[in-house]
């Protein structure tokens, strides 16, 4: 075990002691103090006549972004680079996040690798197309992007550049798995799907949103989902995400970006993980209870405008959101123990009942069972994932994974397997 330890040790001890960022004798300071590693980074030669603390911003960059992405961070210049930023300091802010990134980085050519492709802004051009003609002129006049942040609404930030709408990458992780949870009701669940699966299903997507647990879905697939089922929890997503991104931008276009009513929003609940970080936050617009009924409003039509089949099969999907939301402001409460918590949206119980008297003028009799029934059914969830977490807390807060067991044959051990 020795040996083991020397090898490790001393290449660590070799490189800390010849680099000249560092002081005399400070490795033996470590061993005393005890230390983690999060990346060696080597800077390239260009940036040797910098200060030390110019260099060490620079590196901490460099250990997620490429060469022409670390500077664009340091000197921004347009809305785009601004993005980018915020973005790098998402993932930096989370050793969790961080170290899927770097095992990311691990599998793709350095010359080939950098941040920017790691985030998937197709949903923005997938939802242009769902957007009805008369609103499109006017999509490209507010900037878009995701982030990583445990915020589970979308949100509209103001920057030097002007507005911006996030949401979070969490939240299509969070809704894929909730989705899954709820399966059955609007499908005749033709594929076998074991209740323990689904509950499985629900308690990821939870502790997603809770960042929790671990984002290396591509590294390590919680389960081989069957294809039929897998694609219709995608399109249903899909239309959740034009739904959440469409109330955003209904905001927008109702003027409701009111910079007498800015708030800040940390991009995480705990400070950031990385020593040269200083904690991230966001002003973000805060609305009203009514301009948030006028947005979700605002949004059916953007999406539906007189298509009425379309409008109800989007007021439905909401329903669903409304109710994955409550679960989540529920037992999130629970964990951190709070009363009557601040609020920027309204809460999504107050949401959900004005889609559901908006459906009830619209909607078949099979949908409107089925939006009561999905109220019951997320009414029961809540309630026995508090009484879960009261019982088992480590379930939902301890970081890890959680695995579809009905899916999955062969669990990744996380820093052994990959």
């Amino acid at each position: 075990m020795n040996k083991i330890d020397d090898e490790m040790k001393n290449p660590i001890k070799n490189l800390l002691e010849e680099n000249p960022i560092f002081k005399d004798d400070f490795y033996n300071k470590l061993l005393k103090e005890g230390f983690h590693i999060q990346a060696i980074v080597k800077g390239p030669d260009e940036w040797s006549h910098l200060s030390e603390k110019q260099r060490e911003i620079r590196c901490t960059y460099f250990s997620i972004c490429s060469l022409d992405e670390v500077e664009r961070i340091i000197a921004p210049s347009d809305a785009s680079d601004s993005l980018l930023r915020i973005r790098a300091d998402s993932v930096l802010s989370n050793q969790r996040i961080f170290r899927t990134f770097q095992n990311k980085a691990s599998i793709i050519k350095a010359s080939e690798w950098n941040l920017t492709s790691q985030f998937d802004d197709s949903i923005l051009e997938d939802f242009k197309n769902e957007v009805q003609k008369k609103y499109k002129d006017r999509i490209d006049e507010i900037f878009f992007g995701t982030l990583y942040s445990d915020f589970a609404n979308g949100f509209i930030e103001q920057t030097k550049y002007g507005p911006r709408i996030i949401i979070s990458e969490a939240l299509k992780f969070f809704l894929y798995f909730m989705n899954l949870g709820f399966y059955g009701f609007w499908d005749d669940d033709e594929v076998e799907i074991l209740i323990e699966t689904k509950s499985q299903g629900i308690l990821i997507g939870i502790r997603t949103m809770l960042l929790k647990e671990s984002f290396d879905f591509e590294l390590d697939p919680r389960g081989n989902v069957p294809l039929e089922v897998h694609e219709k929890l995608e399109q249903i997503v899909n239309v959740q995400l034009f739904f959440i991104i469409a109330h955003e931008y209904a905001h927008f276009l109702l003027n409701h970006l009111d910079d007498d009513y800015l708030s800040e929003k940390k991009l995480f609940n705990v400070n950031p993980s990385h020593p040269n970080l200083k904690p991230k936050t966001l002003n973000i617009y805060a609305q009203s209870q009514i301009k948030e009924f006028e947005a979700d409003e605002l949004a059916i039509e953007i999406l539906c405008d007189d298509d009425v089949d379309k409008k109800k099969m989007v007021l439905l999907y909401a329903i669903f959101i409304m109710s994955y939301l409550d679960i989540f402001d529920s037992l999130k409460e629970a964990i951190n123990r709070k009363r009557n918590p601040k609020r920027s949206h309204p809460s999504p119980i107050k949401r959900r009942e004005k889609m559901m008297g908006f459906g009830k003028q619209i909607w078949d009799d099979d949908q409107l069972r089925i939006a009561k029934q999905t109220i019951q059914f997320s009414k029961i969830v809540k309630k026995r994932l508090i009484k879960h977490y009261s019982q088992h807390p480590s379930s939902i807060t301890t970081y890890g994974s959680i695995y579809l067991s009905q899916w999955k044959d062969r669990k990744l051990i996380d820093r052994v397997d990959y």
